[in-house]
């Protein structure tokens, strides 16, 4: 196969893979991805007792369903929401965590609108210990303050000709905050009409909490994986947000 051939072949797959992803943002209920401020509400908090029914330990979430008691006796059915699998892993978390069948005692954020949802910020688990994962913009669980890269530690990427090799999957779990705050050099460098539009916007009108697409310097401060390729005449950067191409052969745009 050419090799314009085979770049061509991967860029079709990994748009297929971004609109599949947006897809899963876009369906229902129990398989949502939206921001947090988009879904929940920080200022509504409520506390649920009762049984699980169901264990999806997948991305983008991992959700529980949870049959939860009431005041009459009977039952709820409400959706639980977490982190992603990696996050959910590096706080001691795995798909036997919370099984179905535990009965559990669970607090956090309610969804917007009445919906019975629950971003979830403390957990009782069946064995009586407790967890607290904390959700939503709040969160502290994607924050990391100590350098965990090693210089002397193959990570899977074979250097190419160029000085310095980006090719590989990337992930920010350094410092993480779901904010624009976060981003370097301050204060952040607005032309005046993004100034303007950016005061002008509410904080969960931020599209990066509603699964659209935000610029580049967003994808590298949010806590998805961003997967770097050397296509030859340009660098193809593929993630959950979608697909980007950085041209290297020298044109202007």
């Amino acid at each position: 196969m050419k090799p314009g051939n085979l770049t061509a072949r991967l860029e079709y797959h990994f748009t297929l893979l971004a609109g599949l992803a947006l897809c899963l943002c876009l369906s229902g209920t129990s398989h949502a991805h939206h921001g947090f401020a988009f879904e929940f509400d920080v200022e509504q908090q409520g506390s649920l007792t009762g049984e699980i029914t169901q264990v999806r330990f997948m991305n983008p979430h991992v959700v529980y369903m949870l049959d939860a008691d009431t005041a009459d006796g009977s039952s709820e059915e409400w959706l639980l929401m977490t982190h992603n699998v990696g996050v959910m892993r590096r706080l001691g978390w795995d798909p036997t965590t919370i099984e179905v069948g535990d009965r559990i005692e669970v607090s956090g954020s309610l969804g917007r609108g009445g919906t019975k949802k629950l971003s979830v910020d403390s957990v009782v688990l069946a064995d009586g210990s407790r967890s607290t994962p904390r959700g939503g913009e709040y969160s502290d669980a994607y924050t990391t303050n100590e350098i965990n890269a090693d210089a002397d530690r193959f990570y899977g990427v074979n250097a190419n000709d160029y000085p310095i090799d980006i090719t590989g999957t990337w992930a920010n779990n350094y410092k993480f905050q779901l904010t624009i705050d976060d981003l370097e050099p301050k204060p952040t460098p607005f032309t005046e009409s993004g100034r303007a539009l950016f005061e002008a916007t509410e904080n969960w009108q931020d599209p990066s909490k509603s699964c659209r697409s935000g610029g580049l310097p967003r994808w590298f401060g949010a806590p998805m994986n961003v997967e770097i390729l050397d296509a030859g005449s340009h660098y193809l950067m593929a993630s959950s947000m979608g697909v980007r191409r950085i041209w290297m052969d020298g044109r202007e745009a």
